[in-house]
């Protein structure tokens, strides 16, 4: 039986969590699955997610027989490990140019010596990708059509923990939430020049169930990210009822990733966004609840758990039993 090995950085970062999730999942069905981390120190990582760890071990080293797990963040591991079957799992799709600093490369004209096309379609790598968005980018830009669909789930403090602080909607404070890392400056300016009619209130600094409480007694959730990938956070907030607000960039774009009412999506891109925005805000806060308009979102996220265990089922089905007949 082969080594399934899911390579992982430290830290407490949706990724870093999905990783474990993915590892945890496996592991219930297959035997033979290790965490391999980046960074000798990490015992905390380990600890802090438990919940998913408690049945699998640590591997120190990878042998050229062994299956690996692969996320965006690490293309240099593509390079490193050319001999092993690899599984790129891209949970977003900016991060892999932020690792590769793609900007600094056009600012200053140098060019790494191997082509990013050319070194995530070398031999022995698979793609797995974590929303829509994924998938169609290696189509359109890589020419990528075989990939397998590996998505993610909610953690249960929001779908079940943090339940006991959902206020009925017409209950709720008329405040719209935003992570203030997300959005840059467009983000920022129009809350600037809305500040004097609205109410803006940043998640920064909290914990989860601090978080939690602040989303269950809240309307509006803005996220005007880049939304690289599916965000956990819009969804956190769908879950504890708030209305959800995007623009139209990345997963944010299409209908499946984010299936929301267009009017609900901000574009950019338009001369318009600030009145089409207020307007929107305007009607959210004046109505007396939004399941018409959200419970179906809810219901796509609450689902999520199931379709990521059949994802991983399919995984092992399809590259573990038939493969390898493991």
């Amino acid at each position: 039986m082969r080594k399934v090995i899911v390579i992982a950085p430290i830290g407490k970062t949706g990724g870093v969590e999905l990783l474990h999730q993915f590892a945890f999942h496996l592991a219930e069905n297959y035997e033979n699955v290790y965490l391999k981390y980046t960074q000798n120190n990490y015992e905390g990582t380990y600890k802090f997610y438990e919940e998913y760890t408690k049945k699998i071990r640590v591997s120190n080293k990878i042998s050229h027989n062994d299956i690996l797990i692969i996320p965006e963040t690490m293309p240099y591991m593509l390079r490193r490990y050319k001999q092993n079957l690899k599984f790129f799992w891209w949970m977003s799709v900016d991060n892999l140019y932020g690792t590769l600093n793609l900007k600094n490369m056009i600012a200053t004209k140098r060019f790494p010596i191997f082509s990013i096309k050319s070194l995530i379609r070398q031999d022995n790598t698979k793609h797995m990708v974590q929303s829509f968005y994924a998938k169609k980018h290696l189509k359109d830009v890589y020419e990528i059509f075989d990939t397998l669909d590996m998505t993610d789930y909610i953690n249960e403090d929001f779908s079940i923990k943090f339940q006991k602080h959902v206020t009925d909607y017409d209950l709720r404070d008329n405040v719209i939430l935003y992570n203030p890392s997300k959005g840059g400056e467009e983000q920022l300016q129009l809350i600037n020049l809305l500040s004097q009619k609205f109410k803006f209130l940043p998640l920064v600094g909290l914990t989860r169930e601090k978080m939690g409480e602040l989303m269950g007694k809240s309307k509006v959730y803005l996220d005007l990210g880049n939304h690289p990938g599916k965000d956990r956070i819009p969804r956190e907030a769908a879950l504890m009822g708030c209305s959800i607000i995007t623009n139209t960039r990345g997963s944010a774009g299409n209908k499946f990733d984010i299936p929301i009412d267009k009017k609900f999506k901000i574009n950019q891109y338009s001369d318009n966004n600030l009145k089409h925005f207020s307007e929107t805000i305007d009607y959210l806060f004046s109505l007396r609840t939004n399941d018409v308009h959200y419970s179906d979102y809810r219901k796509k996220i609450l689902d999520e758990k199931t379709v990521f265990q059949n994802e991983v089922l399919k995984f092992k089905m399809e590259w573990l039993q038939e493969t390898y007949g493991s």
